[in-house]
């Protein structure tokens, strides 16, 4: 499955770079810089850091193979995410 950015500002979208390979999935993390006018006064959100690298390192430890086996296509997805979450939890 192809995950797509799609805009209709060509210009809205700059600094995109390919991060590699998430653990040994063949997802790919991407990261832009999204160019954005607001008229709102409202506060703004913070903006967090974050570690790829120990992302990097935490995913390739997972037994997908064993994490997934027997699990319909929901659960296959539903555990990616759970697992993306807990790092997202733990490194950013």
């Amino acid at each position: 499955m192809l995950d797509l950015l799609i805009t209709d500002e060509p210009h809205m979208i700059t600094d995109i770079t390919d991060m590699g390979a998430l653990g040994t999935s063949d997802y790919y993390a991407m990261q832009w810089a999204v160019q954005v006018k607001t008229v709102s006064n409202a506060p703004t959100q913070q903006v967090y850091d974050y570690d790829i690298c120990k992302i990097r390192t935490e995913l390739p430890k997972v037994d997908w193979k064993e994490l997934l086996s027997g699990k319909s296509v929901e659960d296959y997805w539903n555990l990616f995410k759970n697992t993306l979450q807990q790092l997202e939890s733990t490194y950013v």
